[in-house]
Order: structure tokens, then C-alpha cells, then sequence
């Protein structure tokens, strides 16, 4: 089944009103479906869900898709993916700093071209 909405309102309205359980299977199901097509797309489908396997999944996917935007210069969209990366890390690996460190180091180098110099510094 397809449901399509004439403006985003009623489509975040119904999401935030799903049971988080329901909703972290459909994000998972999604990411999974993702993952048969594309190697880096579902990465926000997995930041949904509660599995350690798939928070790296995501932090696999999210860094590649940083690469991969920084590489055409898309500064901004690869921040994003890095502070997604520090998001996971952070459930996953609090207490390794140098992996946080290294994505830091990456953010920065996102931010800067970025025109977010006071974010990077």
C-alpha cells in the first residue's frame, strides 16, 4: 500500500503518532530494502532502530555517503552525515575517543569549505 501526501504536515503528524516499536520495524524494513539496492542510502533508515548491528550499518553507510558528498563538494550534506557518525559512535563506542576524534576531524573538514568556520573551530 502507497499513501501519498498532499503536504508534509500530515505525513509528520501520522509518523510522530506511530508506536516508536512500529515504527523502528518500518525503519528497519526500509533500510534493509535499501541495502539489497544501494550500498549507503539507508543509512537513516538504520539510525531508527535499537540493533547494534545496524547502528553499524549506519555508521558504515553514513561515513561512505560523506565521502562520497565531499567528493562533489557537498560540504554541507557530508556535515550531516559525519554528525550522524558522531551520534552513533556515541551509543556504540562512548568511551573510544580517538574514533570520535577522527570523525571530528572529518566534521571540520566538512564545515570549513562549508562556510561554518565558527562550527568547525
Amino acid at each position: 500500500m502507497i499513501f501519498r501526501f498532499a503536504h508534509a504536515f500530515f505525513r509528520q503528524t501520522l509518523y510522530e503518532e506511530m508506536f516508536a516499536p512500529r515504527r523502528i520495524r518500518l525503519h528497519q524494513q526500509v533500510g534493509r530494502a535499501l541495502e539489497e539496492v544501494y550500498s549507503e542510502r539507508p543509512a537513516e533508515h538504520f539510525t531508527q532502530s535499537t540493533d547494534r548491528e545496524d547502528l553499524t550499518k549506519t555508521l558504515t553507510y553514513s561515513e561512505m555517503a560523506a565521502e562520497r558528498a565531499m567528493g562533489v563538494y557537498a560540504y554541507g550534506e557530508a556535515a550531516g552525515h559525519l554528525e550522524r557518525c558522531l551520534q552513533v559512535q556515541e551509543v556504540l563506542a562512548p568511551d573510544d575517543k580517538a574514533r570520535r576524534c577522527d570523525l571530528l576531524l572529518v566534521l571540520s573538514d566538512a564545515l570549513m569549505p562549508a562556510g561554518e568556520s565558527l562550527r568547525a573551530y
